[in-house]
Formats: C-alpha cells, sequence, structure tokens
C-alpha cells in the first residue's frame, strides 16, 4: 500500500513545477515596487509555493530510500542451525535432544520473525509519516498556486496587457482618450 503512496505526489510535482516555472516566464520581468500590492503577493505566495514544493519533494525522496527491510533467512541458513543445534545437543538421549531441538528452533524463529516484524513496522511507519508530510507540502503548494493565481490576474491586467483604444473624431481631427472625452464635454 505504502509503494503505491508515491504515485500521487510524483505525477503532481512536475505540473506543479510547471506551473511555477510558466508562472515565473509569463510575468518577467516583474516590477517590483511597494506601491504594488499584488506583485508582492504573488512574489510572496511564489516563493512559499516553490520551498513548500521543494520540502515535498525532499520528503518523497526519504520516503522512497535509505530503508532496509528486514526477512527471515533463506532455508539453507535455518537448515544450516538446525543441523549445528542437533550436533550442539548430540549428548542427550534422541527424545530429549529433538525435544531440545525443537523448542530451540522455535524460540530462534519467533525471536526472528519478531525482530523483523518489529524493524518492518518500524519503517512503514516512518515511511507513512514522510508520505504524509510529502502530501501536505503538495497540497499546500497547489493551494498557493491557486490563491496566488489572482494576484497575477491583477497584474496581467495592470501592466497594460489589456488593449487600449483610441477614439478619434474625424471632424475635430483629434485622438480621444478617456480623460480627454469628459474634457472635451465640459468644453
Amino acid at each position: 500500500m505504502l509503494s503505491n503512496g508515491f504515485n500521487y505526489p510524483a505525477s503532481i510535482i512536475p505540473v506543479l513545477i510547471g506551473v511555477i516555472i510558466a508562472f515565473l516566464i509569463d510575468t518577467m520581468p516583474i516590477n517590483v515596487s511597494c506601491n504594488n500590492i499584488s506583485t508582492i503577493i504573488f512574489l510572496a505566495f511564489l516563493g512559499l509555493g516553490s520551498l513548500f514544493l521543494i520540502a515535498g519533494i525532499y520528503y518523497l525522496y526519504k520516503f522512497q530510500t535509505h530503508f532496509e527491510y528486514y526477512y527471515l533467512q533463506n532455508s539453507d541458513l535455518i537448515r544450516d542451525y538446525l543441523d549445528g543445534l542437533e550436533s550442539h545437543y548430540s549428548n542427550l538421549k534422541p527424545i530429549k535432544r529433538e525435544k531440545k531441538v525443537i523448542e530451540d528452533m522455535e524460540t530462534y524463529l519467533l525471536e526472528e520473525f519478531i525482530k523483523c516484524s518489529n524493524k518492518n513496522a518500524e519503517n512503514n511507519d516512518t515511511k507513512s509519516y514522510y508520505l504524509l508530510l510529502t502530501k501536505r507540502f503538495i497540497g499546500a503548494t497547489l493551494s498557493l498556486m491557486f490563491l496566488d493565481s489572482i494576484p497575477y490576474f491583477f497584474i496581467k491586467n495592470i501592466n497594460g496587457d489589456v488593449k487600449r483604444v483610441e477614439i478619434v473624431n474625424q471632424k475635430l481631427k483629434i485622438n480621444l482618450v478617456p480623460e480627454e472625452i469628459n474634457a472635451h464635454k465640459e468644453q
């Protein structure tokens, strides 16, 4: 189940990187001034979203690497251990020897199972925590990029990307822009 958890963040991260790069490329050059609150909010959200995305990538990397799972030894090693027990108890009577070998073998196998399951459960808990952090940081980045679209809209409209229409009066041969139209009406 944990290995399937890798797919969601791994597919969202490239999209978020593309959104951040597209925002940056489309708004360059950015004229940063304290008077333009939209630009400051845009850059703050973009910067914070980038930091959250980097944190999400870091925890996704930690989720995927550096975990050593324990497994019960292969049957040849278990057979060697069993043979060693039989030779160790060879001075006992056959019935007592068999009982003692079985008890020791059961104890050994139980200890190995417990050791393996404890370590593997610890690894799974740690991986689940890293996956949770990854998803939280990616979710925060998605939210910030959504919120960042609001100041982005204002920046794009304020920076003159909206077309301006000039009104020309052919009789008077003057160009009228909105301020001049009001002034001309007053005359």
